[in-house]
């Protein structure tokens, strides 16, 4: 939950906003049942392709740019920003 709530909105905040990474995180209750409550993507266009279809070639290329904007924002909040060390599991130096 610190990933959505804390992480993911750092890194965000470093994209204009057509190329977040997540919706917003909007409510995290920690106690039992532990719940996490983020922003419904379907008003910005969004909507959840057919899992049985597959991904065709440019859904895959979208997906593969993502996942590469996700790894250079985490490294750029990385480097940013100091963790204490129990919090992560990498050092930002390797």
């Amino acid at each position: 939950m610190l990933m959505m709530m804390d992480t993911l909105d750092k890194m965000n905040k470093l994209l204009e906003p057509k190329y977040r990474l997540s919706g917003k995180g909007m409510y995290v209750q920690k106690d039992n049942p532990k719940l996490l409550v983020i922003e419904d993507l379907a008003p910005l266009g969004f909507r959840m392709a057919s899992r049985q279809d597959g991904l065709d070639l440019s859904h895959c290329i979208l997906a593969i740019r993502g996942l590469a904007r996700f790894h250079a924002t985490s490294v750029a909040v990385c480097e940013k920003v100091i963790y204490h060390k129990s919090m992560v599991t990498f050092d930002c130096d390797d």
